[in-house]
C-alpha cells in the first residue's frame, strides 16, 4: 500500500495536475447549496409517493419488469403523456416489439408531434427486398445519441427481451449460439447510457419481462428472472416490479375483463427508501387510471373528508374546510379537486407527509377495505 506524501504542497500540485490531465474536478457542497432531487410527475399519484421524490428523478435509468399484460407499457405511455401535458417535453420511444401502433397511442391521448419513434428500415422500392432489422447494438447506439441530443424528457425501450443481437440473427435455427450475447452488450453500453443520462437529464425506461429461471430444484415455486443478465440490475437507479393484485380483475356485463388493480413494488431505489408499493387501476382501453379518485380515497381514509349520507364535509381541522362547505356525491368532489389547484396542492401535501411517516398508503380507486387488504398481501 502506497504511503501518503508528507509534503502537502507537492501533494496538492500533483492532485491538481491529475485532475487537469483528465479534465475533471472535485467539489465540496455546502449544506445551503443542497437541493431536493429533481423529478418529473409520472401522472400516477401512488407511484409518485412510493418513489419518495415526487416522481421519476431526472437523469437516471429505470426498469419496469413484470409478467405479461400487467400494464408496464401503459405505465410508460402514461408517464410520456404527463410529460407532454404538464411540462411540454418531448419523448423518445423505441418500439422494439413493433406492437404499439399509432392508433393506440392516439387512444392513450399521446400527442404524436411530441413523440419521436424509432422506425425500422423500409423495404427496397425496386426489389422489394426486406432489409435486416435494427440489431441491439445499433438500437443502443441510436439511444445513446438520442439522449446526448438533450431534447428528450424520457427515452423508452419496449422491450429488453425483444432486442436481437447479430449472432441471434445470423445463426441458423438449431445451431448452437454463443450464450450471454445481450447481457454482454448491455454490460458494455449501460455505463455509457448512465453517463449520458446524468449529463442531459433524460430518464431512460427499459421495459423488461419475467422468465422462468432454469436449473435448480424441480420442486417448490418456480424461480423468476429478467432477460438481459445482471447489467440492468446493477446500473438502474430505480427498478419497479409490476404485478396483478389477487382477485382484482373486473368484468363487464358480458363477462369480459376490462380492468384490474396493479401493485407496483419499488424493489430498488437509490433516491429514497425501497420496498414501497404503489396501487393503481389498469384499464384495458383507457390506460392507467389515477389522480383525483386516489386523492378522494386518501382524503376519506385519513378523515379529511367526512361522509354524511350522500354528502361529504371537509374536517374542521382542514384548511378551507368551512369555506368549501357541504358537497354532494363523490363525482362532484373529484371535479372540485381537478379544478381547484389550491385544494389539490393541500391534499398532496397531506399525502406526502402521511406516506413519508409511513402511516398511510394510497388506496386504489373504488377499492373497499377488503380489496385493500388483499392488495397489501399480494406481490
Amino acid at each position: 500500500m502506497a504511503k501518503p506524501r508528507d509534503n502537502n504542497n507537492s501533494s496538492t500540485k500533483s492532485f491538481a495536475g491529475i485532475l487537469k490531465k483528465y479534465n475533471a474536478q472535485v467539489i465540496s457542497w455546502d449544506k445551503s447549496e443542497l437541493k431536493s432531487t429533481e423529478s418529473r410527475d409520472t401522472g400516477i399519484l401512488s407511484l409518485n409517493m412510493a418513489l419518495g421524490v415526487g416522481g421519476l428523478a431526472k437523469g437516471i435509468v429505470v426498469e419496469f419488469s413484470g409478467e405479461p399484460s400487467m400494464g408496464k407499457t401503459l405505465m410508460a405511455l402514461k408517464i410520456i403523456r404527463t410529460a407532454q401535458e404538464k411540462y411540454g417535453e418531448r419523448s423518445y420511444f423505441d418500439d422494439v416489439e413493433c406492437a404499439t401502433p399509432k392508433s393506440w397511442l392516439v387512444k392513450q391521448s399521446i400527442k404524436l408531434e411530441f413523440l419521436d419513434r424509432l422506425e425500422e428500415k423500409e423495404p427496397d422500392k425496386d426489389t422489394g427486398e426486406i432489409p435486416n432489422p435494427l440489431f441491439a447494438d445499433e438500437r443502443l447506439e441510436i439511444l445513446e445519441e438520442a439522449i446526448l441530443h438533450g431534447k428528450y424528457a424520457y427515452a423508452v425501450v419496449d422491450s429488453v427481451p425483444s432486442l436481437m443481437t447479430r449472432d441471434q440473427y445470423e445463426t441458423t435455427a438449431g445451431e448452437d449460439q454463443r450464450p450471454g450475447g445481450l447481457s454482454k452488450l448491455l454490460t458494455e453500453r449501460l455505463p455509457r447510457l448512465v453517463h449520458a443520462c446524468a449529463y442531459t437529464g433524460t430518464t431512460v425506461i427499459f421495459i423488461n419481462q419475467m422468465r422462468d429461471k432454469f436449473g435448480g430444484a424441480n420442486w417448490g415455486p418456480k424461480r423468476k428472472t429478467t432477460p438481459g443478465g445482471m447489467a440492468l440490475k446493477h446500473f438502474c437507479s430505480v427498478r419497479v416490479e409490476v404485478n396483478r393484485a389477487a382477485g382484482s380483475t373486473e368484468k363487464d356485463e358480458s363477462g369480459r375483463p376490462f380492468q384490474h388493480a396493479a401493485v407496483a413494488r419499488i424493489i430498488k431505489n437509490k433516491l429514497a427508501a425501497p420496498q414501497r408499493e404503489a396501487q393503481f387501476t389498469v384499464n384495458y382501453s383507457k390506460g392507467i387510471m389515477g389522480g383525483e379518485g386516489q386523492l378522494f380515497e386518501f382524503a376519506v381514509s385519513e378523515g379529511i373528508l367526512i361522509r354524511a349520507g350522500a354528502y361529504y364535509n371537509f374536517a374542521d381541522t382542514f384548511a378551507r374546510g368551512a369555506e368549501l362547505g357541504r358537497i354532494k356525491g363523490r363525482e362532484n368532489i373529484e371535479v372540485l379537486i381537478q379544478s381547484d389547484d389550491i385544494l389539490r396542492e393541500q391534499l398532496l401535501e397531506h399525502l406526502a407527509l402521511s406516506v413519508q411517516d409511513g402511516s398511510s398508503a394510497v388506496p386504489v380507486e373504488g377499492s373497499t377495505e377488503e380489496d385493500d387488504a388483499s392488495l397489501s398481501d399480494s406481490e
